[in-house]
């Protein structure tokens, strides 16, 4: 099958085979509890050694991820992706037989550089299809359903066979994915391929705008995982109990789902700025209304609006970065950007949570947020305005 033309980046198994292969990629970190769990009760790993286990993956996802410009154009993408399958699953049943704490480390590194291999290829891909943003936003659905499938699959299977039923599972969904990739791009398209009529209206050749997106995103993420790492001690404080505290990050999480159709269903109809504002002011007054002296119903409904419209903009801001990402030169670094929020925020909010407490936390995610905003509404506003949000259509 050619991937030389626009239309095969939209075929449905295209579409399809690039989504699945991009939920294995990060599928070790969507069930980071889980993992960290399994391994706390196999070995007895004190806190800060689970913590530097857990940002392993992470790690070799991010350094991947920025050696993408240095091959993207020059190999071919489905021997790319099936290599990284295989060096992925090989390395997470290697995982089942490595006890030593260093060794792991280094294990679950090199498994997570096969991942940000993987990752740069899909996001790279999704950049080329006409519709970025729904197929994004699908990418976000796609995630939190298997998250959320597996959070009920998981828990039995690691009671039963440890170690094994955790990274057994993800083999066999490594297996299941390698059996799609002949449906994956063998390469990415030219730089101005299908969108000449939009291509002088986009940014020009300066990396300042998109990079100010992509630091648009890392506050972003500084903002929900800051506040997010958090939100169990705040029930604690609040004196709820685990069991209530669960039930209520269980029903946010579904409730969260709905957010991710939404953005993928109404994708662009209604433009880029509408739903990152309507995100954006929505969190903004949930987490200002977050605190430790509110009921049980209160932190349920604030937890469900968090999750709603974290998952609401996501595909949005892939579209405002190649919007402004003229030949896709910056896409790639996504992943890292992603990944340097998400391990930033949590250092962050201890730092807002032990010198000005819960306060201190919230202004922390207030603020990065106000940043957030202050850097992507000027942009989709623009891509609004010139027509481009309704590219694809």
């Amino acid at each position: 099958m050619s991937t030389n033309s626009a239309a095969d980046f939209n075929d449905k198994k295209v579409i399809a085979s690039i989504l699945f292969c991009g939920v294995i990629a990060l599928l070790t970190f969507l069930l980071l509890p889980l993992y960290v769990g399994a391994m706390a009760d196999k070995y007895g790993f004190s806190e800060s050694q689970l913590g530097i286990l857990a940002s392993m993956d992470l790690g070799g996802i991010a350094l991947m991820s920025l050696s993408g410009p240095f091959w993207i154009k020059r190999l071919n993408w489905r021997k790319v992706m099936r290599y990284s399958l295989v060096w992925l699953t090989i390395w997470n049943m290697v995982t089942v037989y490595t006890s030593d704490f260093g060794l792991l480390c280094l294990v679950r590194f090199l498994a997570g550089l096969g991942g940000g291999l993987m990752a740069s290829l899909v996001i790279q891909s999704i950049s080329y299809t006409l519709n970025p943003d729904r197929v994004a936003a699908i990418y976000i659905v796609l995630q939190v359903a298997i998250q959320s499938a597996a959070f009920l699959v998981l828990p039995g299977l690691i009671i039963d066979f440890g170690l094994l039923g955790f990274f057994g599972l993800l083999s066999i969904m490594g297996v299941l994915a390698l059996a799609v990739t002949g449906y994956f791009p063998l390469t990415g398209l030219d730089d101005d391929v299908g969108d000449d009529a939009n291509a002088e209206k986009r940014a020009g050749d300066s990396p300042i705008s998109p990079l100010l997106i992509l630091l648009g995103m890392a506050f972003f993420f500084i903002a929900q995982v800051a506040l997010f790492s958090f939100v169990e001690r705040m029930g604690v404080e609040a004196g709820f109990s685990s069991q209530q505290i669960g039930d209520a990050l269980t029903i946010a999480v579904t409730v969260g789902l709905g957010g991710a159709i939404l953005g993928a269903v109404v994708s662009v109809r209604y433009g880029r700025l509408l739903p990152i504002l309507l995100a954006g002011i929505a969190q903004l007054a949930c987490f200002i209304f977050m605190s430790p002296n509110i009921d049980l119903l209160t932190y349920t409904l604030l937890m469900c609006g968090f999750q709603f419209f974290w998952n609401l903009p996501l595909g949005y801001h892939v579209g405002v970065l190649i919007g402004e990402d003229k030949h896709h030169r910056f896409v790639l670094l996504i992943p890292f950007i992603q990944a340097l929020g998400i391990s930033i925020g949590p250092f962050l909010g201890g730092y807002a949570l032990e010198f000005g407490g819960y306060d201190g936390l919230i202004g922390l995610a207030c603020a990065a947020l106000v940043f957030y905003l202050l850097l992507f509404v000027p942009k989709a506003r623009r891509q609004d305005k010139i027509g481009y949000a309704g590219h694809g259509q």
